[in-house]
């Protein structure tokens, strides 16, 4: 008889094996709505994120453009300034061939003045060698007044020569000396200019060596943080799917709780408890419920009882704990190593009473850690619902 029930019982569980999938894990696994809620959530942090990475975004991108419209601006300045260097070099070329040129005029005129010294000395010379020294002495060396004259007025004009020549030579000797020196001012000025352009050239060219060199560290964090835009982009999409997924997830879980509630639930002599059930419950309970009140170890146990009798889970306590996915103990290999070790007298007290009909917690088929979230009954750490 007992086998017989067993054969039945087990045909059930492969009957609701696919909708039996498709129900919410009770202890510490996260129902579908707290997904969905965890999933909007992480959305919103992700497109906060995401936000902040595109302010971030305009504002290395409007850095960078003020920084091109700043190396645009020197490249415009560096021209210019190459341009009046150009302009400076060739001014500086016409002055040095302005002071050769006055060098060569200044050394002709003292050249000339030498000569006409030379000449000087010469014609004097001349007119003492031939008693010429005097006017008294030309009186009285000519035959009449009229030689006097024609004598005197000849080496009058020859001094007034060369006494204008003199004069003549050294106001251009003076002249030329001053437009030399005039020349060679004009030529330290520019010269002057030319270095203070150097300097300005070199600080242009600097200026526009680190602005190129900031642009392109721009370039690179641009480059970084669109990927890193384009990588939450990706993420809120995918999470977005996954909220959707969910929330057909959620619609199917409705639609079995829906026919769960219509759905006869058994009495508990109508489940079939094997001996052995006593330690599994017992264990599964100290797992679960350990540190839990009394009433939070019934509440446990109750659950699993709920489970059996709801005709939507396995008819067994055996199918009902170890439905995949359900109990967080059994996947983490806990509840062997319970098994192994057996279970507590207190949670063996526990299993008694819930197999002998004790339930504080009605017909509530779930239960987890309490988050605000879940209206239920609350037993310790637990709420059940």
């Amino acid at each position: 008889m007992r086998k017989h029930i067993w054969k039945k019982q087990t045909a059930v569980f492969v009957l609701f094996a696919v909708i039996l999938s498709a129900l919410p894990s009770a202890v510490y696994a996260k129902t579908t709505s707290e997904k969905i809620k965890e999933a909007e959530r992480e959305k919103q942090e992700t497109e906060g994120k995401l936000s902040e990475t595109e302010g971030r975004l305009n504002g290395l991108r409007n850095s960078k453009m003020q920084l091109q419209d700043k190396l645009s601006e020197l490249n415009e300045n560096l021209e210019k300034i190459s341009k009046r260097l150009s302009e400076l070099e060739s001014q500086l070329t016409e002055k040095e061939e302005q002071i050769e040129k006055k060098t060569q005029e200044l050394s002709e005129v003292i050249e000339e003045m030498d000569t006409q010294y030379a000449y000087m000395k010469v014609r004097i010379k001349r007119m003492y060698e031939k008693g010429d020294s005097s006017y008294e002495e030309l009186f009285f060396a000519n035959a009449n007044f009229g030689d006097f004259l024609n004598r005197a007025t000849y080496i009058e004009k020859v001094n007034e020569y060369d006494q204008k020549m003199l004069e003549k030579l050294t106001e251009l000797k003076e002249e030329t000396a001053r437009r030399k020196a005039e020349l060679e001012e004009e030529e330290a000025e520019l010269q002057k200019l030319r270095e203070e352009a150097s300097k300005e050239q070199e600080k242009v060219q600097g200026l526009i060596d680190d602005t190129s060199s900031s642009i392109s560290g721009y370039s690179g964090q641009i480059s970084a943080t669109e990927q890193e835009a384009l990588l939450y982009e990706t993420a809120i999409h995918a999470k977005e799917n996954d909220i959707a997924t969910l929330k057909v997830q959620l619609e199917k879980e409705k639609e079995i709780a829906r026919r769960a509630a219509q759905m006869r639930k058994k009495d508990l002599s109508e489940i079939n408890i094997d001996v052995s059930d006593r330690e599994l419950l017992a264990c599964l309970i100290q797992c679960e419920a350990d540190g839990e009140p009394w009433e939070g170890k019934i509440a446990v146990g109750s659950v699993v009882l709920n489970r059996a009798r709801s005709g939507v889970y396995p008819d067994t306590i055996v199918g009902v704990i170890y439905q995949s996915g359900q109990f967080a103990p059994v996947a983490s290999g806990r509840l062997a190593m319970r098994l192994a070790a057996g279970a507590n007298e207190t949670c063996l007290r526990a299993a008694d009473e819930v197999l002998a009909g004790a339930n504080n917690i009605g017909d509530c088929l779930f239960f987890r850690t309490v988050i605000p979230e879940i209206q239920g009954t609350i037993i310790g750490n637990h709420v059940f619902y």
